[in-house]
């Protein structure tokens, strides 16, 4: 669940960045129309430009605090994911210690049982030995 959640958030995160990096590459362009229309003595085409150029900045003026926003999310995300990992492994540390006390006592009474056994046999065989003596 966690892992969903900090996955969906880092996608969220990328394709911010990629909307403002496409904002940046066409202000980038707008800008080289510019130049290659005062080249020209194109006033239309520079006027043109210099528009796309500011509606390009505002665009990535705007996305910059939703990158934000979502950069804080995906860190939210990040840490609850991190945390329940971390919960996990501990769960399964105690699962695996209880796991192996279990059996250690499972071995001690087995043994145990074992050694009352001889010790029962023996003492029986020393009581006949006792007896035909």
């Amino acid at each position: 669940m966690h892992s969903t959640e900090a996955r969906g958030a880092a996608l969220a995160v990328t394709e911010a960045q990629v909307a403002i990096q496409a904002e940046a590459t066409r202000t980038h362009e707008a800008r080289q129309g510019g130049r290659e229309a005062l080249l020209m003595d194109d006033c239309l085409g520079w006027s043109l430009a210099v528009v796309h150029e500011e509606v390009a900045l505002r665009r990535r003026a705007r996305l910059a605090p939703l990158l934000e926003e979502r950069e804080e999310r995906h860190e939210i995300a990040r840490e609850r994911y991190v945390a329940s990992r971390l919960r996990n492994e501990q769960m399964k540390s105690l699962v695996e210690d209880a796991s192996a006390q279990i059996a250690t006592e499972e071995e001690r009474r087995s043994q145990a049982f074992a050694d009352d056994r001889f010790l029962s046999r023996r003492e029986r065989i020393r009581r006949r030995e006792m007896n035909l003596s």
